[in-house]
């Protein structure tokens, strides 16, 4: 009679009552009186708290019109970066690119026609002690490249290529730096996946020496 209320059990109801003999009659009865009060209790539930149970179907309502609201939100966030991606992409298409083998290749010539300068312009500083860069490259500083400029003036002449590299994903700050300098007439070229691609390509390394390292402070 009360096995309805226990899930799992009322499947099991039938089959223990044929293996105890019960009589069908009675198992009918019962199954019946079980069947009312399994119905008889939900009702009185729903009817007890219809109230509480109208305010929370009307909060589910309410809760997945904001959640399509977010959606169609989220959607447009999406298509608007990607536009905003997308002209960013276009406004730097002019900048020159070279991949790290040609590069390596042409260092590796006995005598250059220009003087080859590489510039490091990751975007975090040298902090770590065994940070590595690409051997003989300088240090350009992104966040104050004005600055830099100055120093670097001295390395712009017609006679000298400048190859800018970074850690960052699609060479972001490489490409940033490179389209600066363009508009300060300064003509530079971005290696073509960083760090990353020199190494693969077999370029060598050094580890940044200790007097370009920035010590954080250190608290005792």
């Amino acid at each position: 009679m009360f096995a309805k209320f226990i899930p799992g059990l009322g499947a099991m109801a039938a089959p223990l009552a044929g293996s105890l003999n019960m009589r069908i009659g009675r198992f009918l009865r019962l199954d019946a009186l079980g069947a009312l009060a399994y119905c008889s209790v939900w009702l009185g539930i729903g009817y007890a708290f219809s109230g509480s149970l109208r305010e929370i179907t009307e909060s589910l309502g309410r809760a997945s019109h904001a959640a399509l609201f977010l959606l169609l939100l989220l959607g447009f966030s999406y298509a608007l970066a990607l536009v905003v991606f997308t002209m960013r992409a276009q406004r730097y298409e002019g900048i020159d690119r070279i991949t790290a083998d040609n590069l390596y290749g042409r260092l590796q010539e006995q005598t250059p026609e220009k003087l080859m300068i590489i510039a490091d312009v990751r975007s975090h500083g040298y902090y770590d002690p065994g940070m590595q860069r690409i051997k003989n490259s300088i240090r350009v500083e992104p966040h104050r490249l004005k600055e830099e400029l100055i120093a670097l003036r001295e390395f712009m002449v017609p006679e000298c290529e400048v190859y800018l590299y970074c850690s960052c994903l699609r060479d972001t700050t490489s490409v940033r730096v490179a389209h600066m300098l363009m508009q300060e007439n300064c003509h530079t070229k971005v290696i073509t996946g960083g760090m990353k691609a020199w190494i693969k390509a077999g370029g060598e390394v050094e580890l940044v020496p200790e007097t370009d390292l920035q010590h954080l402070p250190r608290f005792d």
